[in-house]
Parts: C-alpha cells; sequence; structure tokens
C-alpha cells in the first residue's frame, strides 16, 4: 500500500505540535495566572499581566521601541539589499559572484560573532566614531552603543545577508526580455523599476520583510551585545523576567503579545499582497 503524501507530513506536524504549539499553550496558560513567588504562578486565572503591559506606559513603549526596531531593520535591510540581489542576479561577473559568497558566507557566520565585531566596530573608540568625528562641524559624534540605534545597525547587518539570498532567486526568475522590452518602447529606468520589477518581486520583497521582521522583532543577542542590556524592547525584558526576576507570568504574557504583534503583521501582509494581485 502506497503511503498518500499527506502521510510524510506527519512527522513534522508532529514534531511542531510537540516543541511549538505545546509551549506557547504554555505561555497562555502561564500568562492567565498571578506570578506569586519566582518561578510560581497562581490557581486562579486572572487578565492582571495583560492588563498590566497593555496599561504600562513603559511597557507600552517597550512594545513600540520592539515594533519600530523590527520596522526599520526591515526598511533599512531592503534599501540595501535589493540592489545588491539585484547585481547577483543579472550581473555574471567573477565579482557579483564573490559578493553572492560573502553573503553566503555572512549568513552562517554565528550571532555572537557578527554582534561583537559590531560592538568594536561602533563603539566610542571605534572606527565609525573617529570618522564621524573627522567630519567638518562634527565636535561630539553621536553614540552607537547602548542604545536603539546601535542595535538597529546590528540588526541590519545581520539581516542583509538573509533578505540578499532571498530575493536573487526571485528576481534571475523574471525574463531580463520583459525590462528590454519595456526600455525599447521607451520607458526609463525608474518606470520600469515601478511598472515591472516591482509588481514581480512584490511577493518576494513580502517574504523577505516577513522573515526579516520576525528575526529582528524577536532577536535578543544582538540588541543585547551592541543596544546593551538596559535596551528597552520585548526580548531584553521577556529574558529578564524568566531568568532574573523569575516572574514566568509576566514573561509568559509578552512572550504571547509578540506573536501575536507577529502574526497580525503577516496577515496584514496577506492582505497587502492579495491586494496587490487582484489589481494586476
Amino acid at each position: 500500500m502506497r503511503m498518500r503524501w499527506e502521510h510524510w507530513l506527519l512527522p513534522t506536524l508532529l514534531y511542531y505540535g510537540v516543541f511549538f504549539v505545546l509551549p506557547q499553550l504554555i505561555f497562555v496558560r502561564n500568562s492567565l495566572h498571578a506570578f506569586t513567588g519566582p518561578g510560581q504562578v497562581g490557581d486562579s486565572f486572572t487578565l492582571a499581566n495583560y492588563a498590566k503591559l497593555l496599561g504600562d506606559p513603559y511597557y507600552l513603549g517597550a512594545l513600540g521601541e520592539s515594533v519600530f526596531l523590527a520596522g526599520m531593520t526591515v526598511v533599512i535591510s531592503l534599501v540595501l539589499a535589493v540592489p545588491v540581489a539585484y547585481g547577483i542576479a543579472r550581473k555574471t561577473s567573477r565579482a557579483s559572484q564573490v559578493i553572492f559568497i560573502i553573503m553566503f558566507i555572512s549568513s552562517l557566520t554565528s550571532t555572537v560573532i557578527r554582534g561583537m565585531g559590531m560592538l568594536s566596530f561602533l563603539n566610542p573608540n571605534g572606527p565609525v566614531v573617529r570618522l564621524l568625528s573627522l567630519l567638518p562641524g562634527v565636535h561630539d559624534p553621536p553614540r552607537l552603543t547602548g542604545n536603539l540605534t546601535g542595535a538597529i545597525l546590528a540588526l541590519v547587518h545581520y539581516a542583509v545577508p538573509y533578505t540578499v539570498l532571498l530575493l536573487v532567486p526571485v528576481i534571475q526568475a523574471i525574463e531580463p526580455s520583459l525590462e528590454e522590452a519595456a526600455a525599447g518602447l521607451g520607458a526609463s529606468r525608474p518606470m520600469i523599476i515601478r511598472a515591472v520589477m516591482a509588481p514581480l518581486t512584490a511577493p518576494g520583497l513580502i517574504a523577505a520583510s516577513l522573515l526579516v521582521f520576525a528575526l529582528s522583532m524577536g532577536a535578543y543577542t544582538t540588541p543585547a551585545i551592541v543596544g546593551g542590556p538596559r535596551l528597552r524592547i520585548y526580548p531584553i525584558l521577556i529574558y529578564q523576567q524568566v531568568s532574573t526576576v523569575l516572574n514566568y507570568a509576566l514573561g509568559s504574557a509578552m512572550a504571547f503579545i509578540m506573536m501575536v504583534v507577529a502574526v497580525l503583521v503577516v496577515l496584514l501582509a496577506g492582505l497587502v499582497s492579495r491586494g496587490r494581485l487582484y489589481h494586476t
């Protein structure tokens, strides 16, 4: 008896059911109980944790900064990655191959190593701040570590290789003859990008944006190294609540809220993508 293709999905579904769905359910359960002591939750159900997170300006600000951090990382990563991905996809020179290899190797490098590299690169005695101090009129260069700016720069450095690797096959799948035909009809380069490339690459851009957003929204190691442990974003606060304060109830509620935000972003991106498909 031949196995149907659905049967091959069972091991994967079982694995994710045990190691993804069950932990999320545990988060939800813990978040609905009160904190009664280090590592302990009460028996009665309560929404006090969510009321605290959604009513306290400090935690609302942390959620806003987390979304801002992820959003800025997405925007800057796309701005930097799209031209590189286009050059790799359209050019067959040795330089494009070298850039592709660099991006691939960079994506395999440990987050800790890359974070420490960015910390030494952006710290007050590093080359970036020294170069800024040499500019005319810059007497007090901005601090690029221990704040949200440094965390964004470090996450962009982390996300750009993944964005490039995702977009290269998307652009390669678009026939160059479409661009040539548009140019032959008198379309300028900006018009070709807007009318030909943008609609055809939109699904890939949305997929890359969602991946970068999810990675940035939940990133702990890179922001903690470059931005510092006092950075007010959800991953760092969750770590502090679960590992230092041992407040599993509040930490679980924060984790669930962060997951809900990620799901809402995915749904919004799906609606935008569907709207684009209907209008093309």
